[in-house]
């Protein structure tokens, strides 16, 4: 990471662990590295929903919008609507109309549950799918996920990009292979583009996916 940040300049780090700032990775790194001094984005403990808006070099502006998918996805697996979950839906709506960034991103713990419950109760999935309109309807343009995306990760409106130092997206491997498997992403992002490497451990680009924003392909 140090060395990817010195060689594209990188301007701050989003951090999507669970550890928030208490996440001695982060700690560390900008402890012993000069490089990684950067503005660090991440999730704060007991706050929920929450919102970083970013300026941009290039004159524009980035939402990062971090949520609790896990505490939602565990409420939904439990096979009924309640309180508490009509509340975080309120809480995500709320949120993301506020966003003005040209680009916004969600950071959540967990896959779109839009994507992952398509053998449950009717009534999980209907909230899976309110999640999933939700984030679709206020221009979310990207979904990074620690825990995996499926169903290939996209549609029309919307990517999912999986971290990729996360175990659970491993599965059975040796170590060789999940060595090669660990690593973070690198963002580029201009007014029309954003681009995201996923680079392993040994500062190898092994996937690249581009989105573009509707209308702005010319510009």
């Amino acid at each position: 990471m140090e060395k990817v940040a010195e060689t594209y300049k990188a301007k701050f780090v989003v951090s999507s662990s669970e550890q928030g700032e208490e996440d001695s990775f982060l700690q560390n790194a900008t402890r012993l590295s000069s490089s990684l001094k950067l503005p660090w984005y991440t999730r704060k403990k007991g706050s929920g929903y929450f919102r970083e808006h970013i300026k941009m070099p290039f004159g524009g502006s980035l939402d990062v919008v971090f949520v609790d998918t896990g505490s939602l996805k565990q409420e939904v697996l439990g096979g009924a609507v309640n309180a508490y979950m009509i509340s975080q839906l309120k809480g995500l709506t709320r949120i993301l109309k506020a966003v003005d960034g040209d680009w916004r991103i969600v950071v959540g713990s967990d896959p779109l549950l839009a994507y992952t419950l398509t053998k449950e109760p009717e009534e999980p999935k209907r909230v899976a799918r309110t999640f999933h309109q939700i984030m679709t309807k206020y221009g979310v343009n990207l979904y990074i996920s620690e825990k995996g995306c499926t169903r290939g990760g996209s549609n029309e409106s919307l990517t999912c990009i999986t971290v990729p130092n996360q175990q659970e997206n491993q599965g059975p491997t040796n170590n060789s292979k999940r060595e090669r498997e660990d690593g973070f992403l690198l963002h580029r992002v201009s007014f029309s583009e954003f681009v995201t490497y996923t680079i392993n451990s040994s500062g190898e680009v092994i996937d690249t996916k581009l989105v573009k924003q509707k209308g702005k392909e010319t510009i």
